[in-house]
């Protein structure tokens, strides 16, 4: 955040790949009031709705799942990220599926998943023996690093698609993406698994543009700005002039490319002086050569001269820049029914570093949990409407108002899994936990709310060079790095193929509260950086 809190939100797109962005403890502090909000333990139980995420993600329901994580962007932009392709092991939380002994999984990926993080990964399970899990489990390496998605890679390969379908009971089958786009469609129909239905048709809700097209036709509250998509400097200029003659008090805006990714895809925007008593061409004029400066200032750490063409190319929209005392950024995740009803599955707050996301807060703060549930449940009618069917979510930025109210404003829709898929998978699953939306929880099978803390930026640079199994030996030496069955809390790492060339790792710590889920965040910081005396 800026120091005066002025805050911009960031792309969809922009979580943040960098090894090199380090996550500190107090990045989580996003604000004090947030410790308060726990959420309590609840008696009895709350109804699981049959052929829901809710049962998709339960241990109860017999199916078989092929995961491909294949990782959407643009190429010029993917190839500059550290360890991209050790992200599609996000997915890897779909193993804990492997819980109830009917299910069958197979997961995909450009790299061989070293055998240490299966072992790990299926020694948290907690009602099946790890060998019994392993021989439902399929893994299909492709050993191919290029920047091709992922499911094309495994669909130009007939013996990967003869093993999938081989490997699964045809009438459960089912994919897990991270985006449908043609190429899972493919994918989707060579290994006979039904398609998601927010393909290409749809992909363009999902945009800045189209995200802001579908507030407005919801009455959803959102910054001010344009609708259509800007393909010019020129054009850009002329929406910011308009933002400034709607409101002369707005001194930043956002300039956010259609589509970015990686934190590359929004540029803050500082208005230079403009008067009234200027002609409208004159302020354009003006505006459009400030932009051409280092007034304009890329949140990828980029300069302008290097933004400005992607806008040319990938078509961007203008936004006003939200000011507020104290301000957070919450999202609200999704499911459209093959009937249209949509179902909420939970809130998170996310952490950000500066534009870029560094990991989330389950559950979101009480004070607009309800609200973010409102808004997103009519969000996600006006999708189903168009076509809609699957996983989605929407990012938010809410801040207290002068009353004690809160103002909440919806900045995007995501059409895909995000940065708070796995933690919610991770913790769901092997927590065994059902969403009550009346509490905005998950529930344990004793009646314990769990909470958690997850980032996929856990960088300890004294960890380069070392081996995966080295770590995962100090995990088996220290109880506070151990996820523990009997509790059902504790943290679950992941990511740990980045570790050896990166020195980074991502993290879920599942607990009973959020000042208890943040405590072990700190303690496992803590230990991990002891660690480095050891490793010499």
């Amino acid at each position: 955040m800026d120091s005066d809190l002025q805050v911009a939100r960031r792309s969809s797109r922009s979580e943040s790949f960098d090894g090199q962005v380090k996550l500190r403890t107090d990045s989580f502090d996003v604000q004090s009031k947030l410790r308060s909000d726990s959420v309590s333990s609840v008696d009895g139980q709350s109804k699981i709705f049959s052929a829901t995420p809710d049962t998709w993600l339960s241990v109860n329901t017999c199916q078989d799942v092929v995961a491909v994580n294949s990782l959407h962007g643009d190429d010029d932009i993917l190839k500059h990220i550290p360890g991209l392709l050790h992200y599609e092991s996000r997915m890897l939380w779909i193993l804990f599926l492997l819980n109830n002994p009917k299910n069958r999984v197979v997961f995909t990926s450009a790299l061989k998943i070293d055998e240490a993080i299966v072992d790990y990964l299926l020694g948290l399970l907690a009602t099946v023996k790890k060998e019994d899990a392993r021989n439902r489990l399929l893994m299909v390496a492709c050993e191919d690093d290029s920047l091709r998605l992922l499911a094309t890679k495994v669909a130009e390969n007939p013996n990967f698609v003869s093993q999938i379908r081989d490997f699964l009971v045809q009438d459960r089958r089912s994919m897990r993406v991270f985006f449908w786009s043609q190429s899972e469609q493919v994918l989707a129909k060579e290994i006979g698994v039904p398609c998601g239905h927010f393909s290409n048709e749809l992909s363009w809700l999902g945009t800045k543009a189209g995200s802001r097209q579908i507030f407005k036709q919801g009455n959803v509250q959102h910054p001010r700005g344009n609708y259509e998509l800007l393909t010019s400097i020129e054009s850009v200029s002329e929406e910011i002039v308009k933002l400034w003659e709607m409101d002369n008090s707005i001194v930043k805006v956002v300039v956010k490319l259609n589509d970015g990714v990686s934190g590359k895809g929004n540029a803050i925007f500082k208005l230079p002086s403009l008067a009234a008593d200027m002609a409208g061409q004159e302020r354009v004029n003006l505006v459009f050569k400030a932009l051409h400066s280092d007034l304009l200032d890329p949140t990828s750490g980029d300069k302008w001269d290097q933004f400005l063409p992607l806008v040319s190319a990938n078509g961007a929209i203008v936004e006003e820049f939200l000011n507020a005392s104290d301000i957070s950024s919450p999202s609200c995740q999704a499911f459209i029914h093959a009937d249209g009803s949509v179902e909420i599955i939970a809130t998170h707050e996310q952490i950000l570093d500066g534009q870029v996301y560094l990991g989330c807060r389950f559950p979101s703060a009480a004070g607009y949990r309800s609200e973010l549930q409102r808004l997103t449940r009519k969000v996600g009618a006006l999708l189903a409407a168009k076509g809609g069917q699957d996983l989605f979510s929407v990012d938010y930025m809410a801040y207290l108002k002068a009353d004690g109210s809160y103002c909440v404003n919806a900045i995007e829709i995501n059409l895909r899994s995000g940065g708070t898929t796995h933690p919610y998978g991770t913790t769901k699953l092997l927590t065994q936990a059902y969403y009550d939306e009346a509490m905005g929880s998950l529930v344990d099978p004793t009646g314990t709310s769990k909470c958690y803390m997850a980032t996929d930026n856990l960088v300890k640079p004294h960890f380069i060079g070392a081996e995966i199994s080295t770590f995962l030996g100090f995990v088996a030496q220290y109880s506070e790095l151990q996820f523990h069955k009997d509790t059902r809390t504790g943290p679950v790492f992941h990511l740990l193929g980045a570790l050896p060339k990166h020195g980074k790792m991502g993290v879920t710590c599942i607990a009973d509260s959020p000042q208890a889920a943040e405590e072990m965040f700190e303690k496992v910081n803590q230990t991990l950086d002891s660690l480095q005396v050891i490793l010499g």
